[in-house]
């Protein structure tokens, strides 16, 4: 932010979370530079008018629409009702803290929104794309956020946010302000996707590896033969193949409870959102939940032990993560399978290798019910032959392996860091220029 300048005048704008503007902007409210929720479909609305909806989940906090549904009036939500027109600003008033704001260049006549949103019409004294921007600036942001209300569904009043004071230059300033930020966030998106497309060819690498291992081996010379196995394929000639079923200590599907309590304290549950990409189970990925002893003893079978893993069965399935110390003694939740390999007979760290590579996925596919929620059928998924190498070989592959992904995986974090800084530097720019902490009125295409 250094490189752009301050205005030559600043005053305070009596706004603790606005501070010091320039000295010549001009102080109004919201519901002064644009009508608040001025349109809606009326219910007497065609049964058969069809319209594209934009809801809350569709907006990143980017400010881009991922996705659009065309559906009838008839078939549509009851919240599909308010109208989007040229220029309009889109702000979320509930769930605000997904910061869902979007405006709107040219849309579809027939473009409706949720009721989750406050749609903000510009008037003649401002900007469209500042207006946008100006909602988009943390400063507003954080106050709409912090003046929400609920726990499960925080909402604001789309009237209160007519109430937010803010500041402003004169039109001419204020598409020179707009026009910057288009053109630098444009330049700083470019720069994100590229590495979000690095980061996925990175993935697709860190698959492919471990396929390739735990199917090949790590001797390139080594003589080959056909495993017998479709999704195997070629395999050094001493390997064998066998059935998971196999070589597998217990299986069991997850706890049938319905209706416990949970609390603070007691036994951690061990949940879907909890299975890592790297094969690991990270408690902290989500708000942890704890059952009481005495239920825990009624399901003593999805007790976990170390060296077990568990796998997700229902909805995104084919996530696996290992048990460690940590785990010990935790429990499952429902979509949830626990396996107990037989130590004597296959690695742990081996097998959920086997179990992350692409290849195992896509046989996986055949195990399930083709319903609306994928579903592993457990006795189809022991069936699975998988690669069988000695115990010894399995643990210098899965020590390759560990090596090998984790060089990788640094350096996909590293990248999802460079991105995290690039869209925090996206946001402090956005915030600098609408409350005026920076004059980039001079500012041109060649950056000076």
């Amino acid at each position: 932010m250094a490189k752009y300048k301050p205005y030559e005048k600043y005053k305070d704008s009596g706004i603790e979370w606005i501070g010091q503007v320039p000295e010549h902007w001009g102080e109004t409210k919201i519901k002064h530079i644009a009508k608040i929720n001025k349109r809606a479909l009326p219910e007497s609305t065609p049964n058969d008018y069809i319209i594209d909806y934009v809801d809350i989940g569709s907006v990143t906090p980017e400010g881009k629409v991922n996705s659009v549904q065309t559906v009838t009036f008839e078939k549509s939500p009851s919240r599909a009702r308010r109208i989007i027109l040229d220029g309009d600003t889109i702000v979320s008033t509930v769930r605000t803290y997904l910061k869902a704001i979007t405006w709107f260049d040219s849309p579809p006549k027939n473009l409706i929104c949720s009721t989750g949103f406050a749609v903000l019409s510009p008037t003649d004294s401002i900007s469209p794309k500042f207006l946008f921007r100006l909602m988009q600036s943390e400063p507003y942001i954080n106050e709409i956020v912090s003046r929400s209300t609920g726990v499960s569904y925080p909402a604001i009043n789309a009237s209160e946010i007519g109430q937010f004071l803010c500041y402003l230059p004169l039109l001419e300033e204020q598409q020179a302000i707009a026009n910057f930020l288009d053109q630098k966030t444009s330049e700083i998106d470019a720069l994100i996707a590229d590495k979000e497309k690095l980061i996925k060819i990175l993935q697709e690498y860190r698959q492919s590896v471990i396929s390739e291992a735990v199917t090949k081996g790590l001797n390139p010379d080594v003589k080959m033969k056909d495993s017998g196995v479709e999704w195997i394929g070629q395999v050094p000639e001493h390997w064998k193949s066998r059935k998971l079923k196999h070589v597998m200590k217990l299986v069991y599907r997850y706890p049938t409870y319905y209706g416990i309590s949970y609390q603070s304290t007691g036994v951690l549950e061990i949940r879907g959102e909890m299975l890592s990409e790297d094969g690991t189970i990270c408690t902290k990925s989500c708000e942890p939940r704890y059952i009481s002893e005495e239920t825990a003893s009624k399901f003593p079978r999805t007790k976990l032990e170390v060296d077990d893993i568990v796998m997700s069965v229902r909805g995104t399935m084919g996530k696996v993560g290992i048990v460690t110390l940590k785990e010990e003694g935790s429990n499952i939740t429902a979509n949830l399978l626990r396996l107990s390999p037989d130590t004597n007979a296959i690695y742990s760290q081996w097998l959920i290798k086997v179990l992350r590579s692409f290849n195992f996925h896509q046989e996986l596919d055949n195990c399930c019910d083709k319903t609306t929620i994928q579903t592993v059928r457990v006795p189809k998924l022991l069936d699975i032959y998988i690669p069988f190498p000695s115990l010894g070989e399995q643990q210098a592959i899965a020590n390759f392996l560990d090596q090998k992904t984790f060089e990788i995986d640094d350096l996909i974090a590293d990248i999802r860091n460079s991105i995290d800084s690039l869209k925090h530097y996206r946001q402090s720019l956005i915030s600098e220029a609408v409350t005026g902490k920076i004059d980039v009125r001079g500012y041109d295409s060649e950056g000076h």
